[in-house]
C-alpha cells in the first residue's frame, strides 16, 4: 500500500523529457562498465539526486551509487570495488 510508505517516498524530477537520443547514447556508451539502459537510467538518476537504490539486480554497479541488496554476486561486486 503505497499510502503506508507515503512518508519514506520522494518524488524527483527525473529531466529526462531534456534529454535527447544521441546525447543519451553516447552516455551510456561512456560508461565502463555495461549496463542496460534502464540500470544506466536508474544509476543516474540515483547518482543526481544522491538517492540508495533498492534492487536485487545483479548487474546493477555503478560508481557513487549506493545499494541496498540481498543478492549475493552483487555484494561479491560491490567488495571487490
Amino acid at each position: 500500500d503505497l499510502q503506508a510508505l507515503q512518508s519514506y517516498l520522494m518524488f524527483v524530477p527525473d529531466d529526462f523529457s531534456s534529454a535527447t537520443f544521441g546525447t543519451l547514447l553516447t552516455t551510456l556508451h561512456a560508461t565502463p562498465q555495461q549496463a542496460d539502459l534502464n540500470d544506466f537510467y536508474y544509476g543516474q538518476l540515483a547518482r543526481t539526486h544522491g538517492l540508495v537504490v533498492v534492487t536485487d539486480d545483479a548487474d546493477f554497479l555503478f560508481d557513487e551509487v549506493t545499494v541496498l541488496t540481498a543478492n549475493d554476486r552483487l555484494l561479491r561486486a560491490g567488495r571487490s570495488t
